[in-house]
């Protein structure tokens, strides 16, 4: 086969991928759903809520057949009340989609056995943000660099939901933090889903 035979080729090959991805994808979207419910993992007014009603608004216009977009939320675990929805109850069809508290997946390596679901089967789709942890305490509080954090005593509030980080409650024995700062860390639990 001479050059021009072999340019020929990769063009046909070229062609008949375009023309089977275009059927493909016109096969979906005379299949897709025409709308999908997007569960939000937390209580409304925070801000994973306020990520999934921004996504709810303009998510639909990218997909195929621009299927309306309802958002719901769905509290409870630190996100594992809706990871354990998504897994087992939710539709299978394209129709249901959630926003999970990052780290999430992780909760059954982590230990979290209320956790009735296996995170590598989960598909990302996207992120909302880039995020960096950060630390702050309060001016008048004693830590001035990092290493009083090991030395001194540090209340640290909590809703009361395992962390997405650690898998449990900021000071629990499995706790990262606990890990961490074993001796130093307090935690004040507000009991309450933010």
């Amino acid at each position: 086969m001479g050059k021009g035979g072999i340019i020929t080729f990769i063009a046909g090959l070229i062609a008949s991928l375009i023309s089977f991805l275009a059927i493909s994808f016109a096969a979906y979207a005379q299949s897709a759903p025409s709308q999908i419910s997007l569960v939000i993992a937390t209580g409304p007014g925070g801000g994973y809520d306020l990520y999934g009603r921004l996504a709810a608004q303009h998510l639909g216009r990218f997909l195929p057949g621009q299927p309306a977009i309802v958002a719901r939320n769905m509290p409870g675990g630190g996100s594992i009340v809706a990871g354990n929805w998504l897994y087992n109850s939710a539709p299978r069809d394209g129709s249901a989609i959630a926003i999970l508290q990052n780290g999430t997946a992780f909760a059954p390596l982590f230990g979290v056995t209320q956790a009735q679901f296996h995170g590598d089967k989960f598909t990302w789709l996207a992120s909302l943000n880039r995020l960096v942890n950060i630390g702050l305490v309060w001016h008048e509080t004693p830590f001035r660099d990092v290493k009083d954090i090991f030395e001194k005593e540090i209340v640290l509030g909590s809703s009361g939901a395992p962390t997405a980080a650690a898998g449990r409650s900021i000071t629990s024995r499995q706790g990262l933090w606990y890990e961490l700062l074993p001796r130093v860390v307090r935690e004040i639990n507000a009991g309450r889903g933010v």
